[in-house]
């Protein structure tokens, strides 16, 4: 399950974000997410200092009141987080910045299904990789990487190792 935070002080565009995001889960049911609404950058950024809430995404806006998405961002990465931010705004002007904070993407609005839907199918094939897991073998004096999902079971022979896989 992933947790997917959306931060915009326009409920128009939080709404908008938010139906997307529910339209991409529709096409994509083998993964779960939950997805969190903030109206208000400094909400969200306190429920990360108080640990109670930790999103693997955030759909960042840059443009609100009490201050940017940038600076919302660069205090996210002061607090240790590395959720995947996706930066979302009317102007071009901040793309530089964006990318100095770790953002994964920058987006124009209006966001469509054009573009946040393959930037969801890169960040959960990322996601996919980081959680598989592997171990590495020497057999016959060389190293092999095998991945723990076709190993089925381990059996110790004295001093050897006797793996059965999957295939």
């Amino acid at each position: 399950m992933h947790l997917i935070a959306i931060c915009d002080d326009e409920t128009e565009e939080l709404n908008k974000t938010e139906q997307l995001l529910l339209d991409y889960g529709d096409k994509h049911p083998d993964h779960v997410f939950t997805i969190k609404r903030f109206e208000n950058v400094n909400d969200l950024l306190q429920v990360i200092k108080d640990k109670s809430y930790m999103p693997d995404l955030l759909l960042l806006d840059i443009y609100m009141p009490e201050k940017t998405g940038i600076e919302a961002a660069q205090e996210l990465r002061e607090l240790g987080s590395d959720c995947r931010i996706v930066l979302i705004t009317a102007s071009e002007d901040h793309a530089l910045e964006a990318f100095g904070v770790g953002a994964s993407q920058y987006l124009l609005k209006p966001v469509s299904e054009q573009t946040l839907f393959p930037v969801l199918d890169s960040l959960l094939e990322e996601w996919g990789r980081r959680k598989k897991k592997y171990f590495l073998f020497r057999s016959e004096g060389k190293i092999s990487k095998v991945s723990a999902d076709r190993i089925v079971c381990c059996e110790a022979q004295g001093k050897r190792q006797r793996l059965y896989f999957t295939d």
